[in-house]
């Protein structure tokens, strides 16, 4: 499957998927078991070894498109969901202003990683529409 990211979409991923492996490994042990789960963690850290070997070759602005399996983007798409459900609730749990909560999306550079989550959205309904 092929994924267009922008050197700006390959950086916040890269630095996401990087903060939240220790807790996806112990996801993937507790909900997959032992086994399967450190396959599946090899998966993901494929997923990550792909986007930093093209990284710095690339501009900001610069689009490349990255080729994934189907189990890479659905583990991909797996990983987006679970933490923007994850990351949304904490900041709605920390930030009561609306505008404190704009404050820390932005920190957090949520705009861009929302633009990778809604590009491997769409890829995951073609494919489900054509499968």
């Amino acid at each position: 499957m092929k994924l267009v990211l922008t050197g700006q979409h390959t950086e916040v991923l890269i630095v996401h998927m990087h903060v939240m492996r220790k807790n996806i490994k112990n996801v993937l042990k507790r909900n997959y078991g032992g086994s399967e789960g450190k396959r599946l963690l090899k998966v993901y850290d494929s997923i990550k070894e792909s986007l930093k070997a093209r990284y710095g070759l690339l501009t900001e602005y610069e689009s490349f498109p990255f080729l994934f399996t189907e189990e890479q983007m659905n583990l991909l798409h797996s990983f987006l969901a679970v933490f923007f459900s994850k990351v949304e609730s904490e900041v709605a749990s920390k930030a009561h202003k609306p505008s404190e909560q704009e404050a820390i999306r932005q920190n957090m550079q949520l705009p861009l990683l929302e633009e990778v989550r809604d590009k491997v959205n769409s890829l995951m309904k073609e494919v489900s529409l054509v499968g």
